[in-house]
């Protein structure tokens, strides 16, 4: 019987993407000609499409652009409602199992803004002017960082009295509520208060964060960018709110277009744990001389009589057309004592290889006895095989036609 394959295709992903924001916000029909269908296709490829209602609608619905708009409005809930429910039909595609949650992962932390150009309305942020505005429409959001990918597990709409605290503290939030086990944030320039740095030391959280420059002072923060390129060096100042003590260190990037300064804490890597021996026994005290062969110090004793070049064999054994003593290619056998140094050698080499068993390293096998070296042997099988299948059939056939003869 053939087994079944699962097979997704662009109808499976658009069918799961519409059912996943179907079941956490609860929408309803809105007249006959606006489907609840409808509606979360019309918001699913204005976000895929970057487009606005208007363009949208008119392209790919038969109802007109006004009677979407007044089915989206009829549907949605408040800004509080609206979010929750974003964040859980996030969770509930992702799937989290228990093993995903016991991981210790890294979050990335951003913040997003559209620019706006129509009259101002509730929920605007200003900033800057970029791309011929200084009013947009903002939302942060916190990913899971994975081999390269990002998984979006919150979100939140920043307000312009909201601090960067605050927006810290919602997004990573959900994350713990969730089971989730965060091992580091990494975080954009807008969090870079001195606020959101105290609350991540709080809970004690690994971190790092681009800094701005504050004013055009020499004050503490903008002393972070001066030095030489790659230098790290702890920075203090106090916060403007709260008159806080800030002190992390700080890694100064000058790189041929810019120059930054991140704030960091708790990313280096550490020593890393050995694992217990096996079976339950007790830890066993290796010497240092075995432990760091490649660090010996002059003192230690070198290399002994067993590891130089013996008298009794020629250079030139293994040469080619060149007479081999019998002895050689062998095993080695002892026929009487062994010398002091011979001795020596054999000692150092038994200790080594009980310091390696004590580090849990494979044991050796004794000697065997037999031939290290077995091409000698398998040149010699070869030609007897040759020898019975290629001669052996005409000799028996020269002496029948022999005894015929007779």
């Amino acid at each position: 019987m053939r087994p079944p394959y699962s097979t997704i295709t662009p109808a499976v992903i658009h069918q799961q993407a519409r059912h996943a924001p179907e079941r956490a916000l609860g929408w309803g029909p809105c007249q006959r000609s606006v489907r609840v269908a409808d509606l979360l296709s019309l918001l699913l490829l204005m976000a895929a499409h970057t487009a606005s209602l208007f363009a949208t609608v008119r392209r790919f619905f038969p109802f007109s652009h006004e009677t979407a708009s007044r089915a989206v409005k009829a549907n949605l809930p408040s800004r509080e409602r609206l979010v929750a429910g974003l964040v859980r039909a996030l969770h509930d595609v992702a799937l989290f199992s228990r093993r995903d949650r016991r991981r210790r992962r890294l979050v990335a932390a951003d913040t997003h803004y559209v620019a706006y150009y129509g009259e101002k309305t509730p929920g605007l942020v200003g900033g800057p002017k970029e791309r011929g505005t200084q009013w947009f429409f903002g939302y942060a959001t916190a990913c899971l960082l994975r081999r390269h990918r990002r998984y979006t597990i919150a979100l939140c709409p920043p307000e312009a009295e909201t601090e960067p605290r605050a927006t810290a503290r919602t997004l990573l939030g959900p994350v713990a509520a969730r089971g989730l086990q965060i091992r580091g944030v990494a975080l954009d320039s807008a969090f870079d208060s001195g606020e959101t740095l105290l609350l991540l030391q709080e809970r004690q959280r690994a971190y790092t964060v681009p800094l701005r420059r504050k004013g055009k002072g020499n004050n503490a923060r903008n002393r972070c960018f001066e030095g030489r390129h790659r230098l790290i060096r702890w920075a203090e100042w106090t916060t403007e709110a709260t008159r806080r003590r800030v002190k992390t260190r700080v890694l100064l990037w000058k790189g041929a277009a810019k120059t930054m300064a991140f704030a960091f804490q708790g990313l280096e890597r550490g020593p890393r744990a050995q694992p217990p021996p096996a079976g339950g026994a007790a830890t066993a005290v290796v010497p240092a001389a075995f432990r760091d062969r490649a660090r010996l110090s002059p003192e230690e004793p070198g290399a002994g009589a067993d590891d130089r070049q013996g008298p009794g064999v020629s250079a030139a054994v293994g040469r080619r057309r060149l007479p081999v003593a019998s002895g050689v290619g062998g095993p080695q056998r002892a026929t009487g004592p062994a010398a002091p140094g011979q001795a020596d050698g054999l000692a150092r080499r038994l200790a080594a290889g009980a310091a390696a068993g004590l580090a849990g390293g494979p044991p050796r096998d004794p000697l065997s006895g037999r031939t290290l070296n077995p091409l000698g042997g398998q040149r010699l099988r070869t030609m007897i095989a040759v020898e019975s299948t290629v001669t052996l059939p005409a000799r028996q056939e020269g002496a029948i036609k022999g005894h015929q003869s007779l």
